[in-house]
């Protein structure tokens, strides 16, 4: 509950470095609540957020997120064109962007995409995302980073077990 909570809405954020660690210090507090752990213990014992994801079954912030994104991309990208999301996610500017500019959305979604491993360009995923249940399976199912191997091996973090994502 607190995990769709943190993260409502978070399709549409342009996911910059900060704001990603800002996320991921908060799920560590939480962590550390849940199991009774604080600071102190922490630093004395050596328990690293890794191994309370462990005993907790919980996967990692980046999972939950590129999972929600990439969930978000699939279906935008089964709406005709004459929605507006999809004119959106498929449009061009012609302009050229300012020197010096920020991180875009574009930005979140070519992160997401290369962590599952998807190809970045659109002509190449859109065609994989047009079938429902195999895009949900590919989302949930990819690594995202280096815990999510040692979490499945455990057998308790199946997408069964973690319904935070629906």
């Amino acid at each position: 509950l607190v995990m769709n909570i943190l993260l409502y809405g978070s399709e549409c954020w342009t996911m910059t470095a900060k704001l990603l660690s800002t996320l991921r210090v908060f799920h560590a507090r939480n962590l550390r609540i849940i199991c009774r752990t604080n600071m102190l213990m922490t630093r004395q014992k050596h328990i690293s957020t890794v191994e309370l994801q462990e005993r907790l079954c919980i996967k990692s912030l980046n999972h939950y997120y590129y999972t929600r994104l990439l969930r978000w991309l699939g279906h935008v990208a089964r709406m005709p064109f004459s929605r507006v999301p999809k004119k959106f996610l498929t449009g061009f500017v012609e302009h050229k962007r300012p020197q010096g500019r920020g991180r875009c959305w574009g930005h979140s979604v070519c992160t997401a995409l290369e962590a599952a491993g998807l190809p970045k360009k659109y002509l190449e995923w859109s065609p994989l995302a047009q079938d429902k249940e195999n895009w949900r399976k590919t989302c949930k199912s990819a690594i995202y980073d280096d815990q999510m191997p040692e979490l499945e091996s455990l057998g308790c973090c199946t997408p069964t077990a973690n319904s935070t994502l629906g």
